[in-house]
């Protein structure tokens, strides 16, 4: 018996894979992507997005990129590959790593007592960052892990507030805030006796706080109202 062979040649559009010489991408590293496609007809072209946007030049099968920054994360990288009989494409995301930058930092706030206050800590970083709070200036007890702080104001819960951003990877970075309680003037200062020379000069300070900040400061002498010179803000007793 005689026997006959037929060679078959199927022709097919390209199959594709893409690829990144490595992942994750720290900021302002290069990143080269291949494309690997088959096909038959094995005479293909290429061409290379980002985001849709065609990338100019002639790359052929490899795609470098220069210093990526942080604007280029989570950007897709596509490969279409062509032949006669049709095209096929395959996608990447860009994963940049990159260190943590504020987008909104805390700011004093003053509230009634009983009040609830917020304080926003926003920050940029990839991997997404992780926030604690502290207060008055103990790191050892962590006061919150979110980046929104809620306090109810009370005579324990005003103070100074340390928002801690940290990346993995990268320096840590950190802001700070006050929680201050609205209420009447306080005198700061106790000392009540000054000594001076007769025809010398005496300082008399007062130091008042409050939130509001005190509108004016009243002094008196024996009992009489002293007349301040509000622009200077000192008076000469002879």
């Amino acid at each position: 018996p005689k026997s006959v062979s037929i060679k078959l040649l199927v022709e097919y559009a390209p199959h594709v894979t893409i690829s990144v010489d490595h992942t994750p991408v720290k900021e302002f590293e290069a990143a080269t992507f291949t494309c690997n496609a088959h096909a038959n007809p094995p005479d293909m072209s290429y061409r290379w997005f980002i985001d849709n946007e065609i990338v100019p030049g002639n790359h052929g099968t490899s795609l470098k990129l220069k210093k990526v920054g942080r604007e280029s994360n989570n950007k897709i990288v596509k490969c279409e590959v062509n032949n006669v009989i049709g095209k096929s494409e395959e996608t990447e995301t860009l994963n940049i790593h990159y260190d943590p930058k504020f987008i909104v930092k805390p700011h004093d706030v003053s509230g009634e007592r009983g009040q609830d206050i917020n304080m926003t800590c926003l920050v940029d970083g990839n991997p997404p960052p992780s926030y604690t709070w502290f207060k008055n200036g103990n790191m050892n007890y962590v006061y919150d892990y979110d980046g929104n702080l809620t306090v109810r104001i009370d005579e324990t819960s005003i103070g100074k507030y340390i928002c801690r951003a940290s990346v993995k990877g990268f320096r840590e970075i950190s802001a700070s805030a006050k929680v201050f309680m609205r209420g009447p003037p306080k005198i700061l200062n106790t000392e009540a006796i000054f000594y001076g020379r007769v025809g010398s000069n005496v300082e008399l300070s007062c130091d008042a706080f409050a939130v509001p900040p005190p509108a004016t400061i009243q002094w008196s002498n024996y009992g009489f109202s002293v007349p301040i010179n509000q622009a200077s803000d000192h008076f000469r007793l002879q």
